[in-house]
């Protein structure tokens, strides 16, 4: 299966020395050729008549997503708080990925973010205020785990498209996703 090839390769580059995003260039020219051969397979099997044509699916607060020939679209919205990732846009973005796995007129999925910012990572003024409740904090960071583990077990590619900051948290994020394609100005940071 490409989908499967295309996953072990890139987890292989993420895991190995792939410090910054701009390096997954050189990648992205090696599967290029297996995403096209993947699209030449899906015309042959007449799934584009199925697919639905461009519309706003659910314009919510923290995430939107819009459908267009098969490529769902899911951005990240709250690029005021630096598109954090609060317990309410976890549970915003598990809702997305349970919806796209049941849906199959979707064939690929980007990720990406309004504003300047992919993502900030967690957010800390959430976890500072309730530092006390450790059954909230847990949850938080399970309802996380299962985002980037739904990412993971999808039956179709995630690209991420990155532009301006990755940290914490949005790092992962990005590193879960098959494909990372990054603007110059995307970086990324851990501590």
């Amino acid at each position: 299966n490409s989908v499967n090839i295309l996953r072990s390769l890139l987890r292989m580059m993420l895991t190995s020395s792939c410090l910054s995003l701009r390096t997954c260039y050189g990648t992205m020219r090696y599967c290029l050729p297996r995403l096209l051969s993947r699209k030449r397979e899906i015309m042959r099997t007449g799934l584009t008549k199925q697919l639905h044509s461009t519309a706003l699916l659910r314009s919510a607060d923290l995430v939107s997503v819009h459908d267009a020939g098969g490529v769902r679209k899911i951005t990240l919205n709250n690029p005021k708080k630096r598109n954090v990732l609060s317990l309410a846009m976890l549970r915003e973005l598990d809702a997305q990925f349970k919806k796209t796995d049941a849906e199959s007129f979707v064939r690929c999925v980007v990720l990406c973010s309004s504003g300047p910012v992919f993502s900030s990572g967690h957010d800390l003024k959430e976890l500072k205020i309730d530092s006390s409740d450790t059954a909230k904090i847990q949850e938080i960071f399970s309802l996380c785990t299962r985002v980037m583990t739904s990412i993971r077990r999808l039956s179709v590619p995630v690209v991420a498209q990155v532009n301006g900051l990755a940290a914490a948290a949005g790092c992962q994020l990005v590193a879960t996703c098959d494909i990372v394609l990054a603007t110059h100005s995307a970086w990324s940071a851990v501590s």
